[in-house]
């Protein structure tokens, strides 16, 4: 597998193939931004035409979606719901409102009734970068949440993660096709990138269990919260509870900006190239009942796969 791990600073030896990762992946630890969009819109995922940039924010309908995501005082929410670029709107009240990638695609129908969505259509740069920072360090509570839907033509994709380089640096919401862990092709991980010869210390579930492949083309709902003071992570699909599990590296954020589909560095965990919907980060692990409600505030039921 790939190593997850590519800084100077290794609590490990290093074997020839890490050496060959070093220098494959020189400056992998980098926190370079993706550039800013340029004002290219659309309202298909498949072409785009240039238009004037957005104005500004603060225009976003409010449903019961919205709602139930800003009664839970998210410290970013990215609704994605704009008709074109560079600005990417927070909707809560922090309002750090970030930058779209040149690239993306506006107007995609979206995973709630009425509202839009973007697309990061291949060759992607992802979506964009939240500022000014998500605020959260150290061994911190949070959620980690988003709407997601893909045939999963790319392989290990980033939908939102904060943190810069180094083990238990970031946490980043990760759906993985291809890489070790459970050994499925449909898994939702936290990747906290950890440098190891594989995912094994990483906690990735299988979607498949309760039903759901995330690459069938069909709006999925992903979460997954930790909680500092118990220690523990739980991963969410559609409303289920897939379960609590403990990392085994130690989750120590570093300040950064809000990464929107894409990673710090493309090793393992690739641009987004699909659609990505209401983004949110949360100060705090949300309950199990309030993930639920998230999900049940879409229109949808926990009986569906989605759409």
């Amino acid at each position: 597998m790939t190593q997850r791990f590519c800084s100077s600073s290794w609590g490990f030896g290093m074997t020839a193939a890490l050496v060959a990762c070093v220098v494959a992946l020189a400056g992998c630890s980098s926190s370079t931004s993706p550039p800013a969009a340029t004002s290219t819109s659309t309202t298909s995922p498949t072409s785009s035409s240039t238009t004037t940039a957005s104005t500004g924010c603060g225009s976003h309908k409010a449903d019961s979606y919205s709602r139930a995501a800003l009664s839970d005082s998210p410290i970013a929410y990215f609704r994605l719901d704009e008709s074109s670029g560079p600005t990417m709107c927070d909707s809560s009240a922090s309002a750090n409102n970030g930058t779209y990638v040149s690239g993306v695609h506006f107007g995609v129908p979206g995973a709630i009734a009425g509202d839009s969505a973007v697309a990061a259509v291949s060759p992607s740069s992802g979506v964009g970068t939240g500022g000014p920072g998500s605020g959260l360090t150290g061994d911190h509570s949070f959620t980690l949440e988003a709407w997601f839907r893909s045939t999963g033509t790319v392989q290990d994709q980033s939908l939102v993660n904060m943190g810069e380089a180094g083990e238990g640096n970031i946490a980043g919401l990760s759906t993985w096709t291809s890489d070790t862990g459970n050994g499925t092709s449909s898994q939702l991980a936290l990747d906290l990138y950890v440098g190891v010869a594989n995912a094994s210390s990483l906690p990735i579930w299988n979607t498949r269990t309760v039903g759901v492949n995330l690459w069938d083309g069909r709006w999925h709902y992903l979460a997954i919260t930790y909680s500092a003071a118990a220690d523990k992570v739980t991963g969410y699909v559609d409303g289920h509870d897939l379960g609590a599990l403990t990392p085994v590296t130690a989750i120590n954020l570093s300040a950064s900006q809000i990464r929107v589909g894409y990673w710090i560095d493309t090793a393992v965990n690739q641009d987004v190239t699909g659609d990505l919907d209401e983004v949110a980060v949360y100060p705090t692990a949300l309950s199990p009942a309030r993930i639920q409600a998230h999900f049940l505030a879409s229109g949808r039921s926990l009986t569906s796969t989605s759409g």
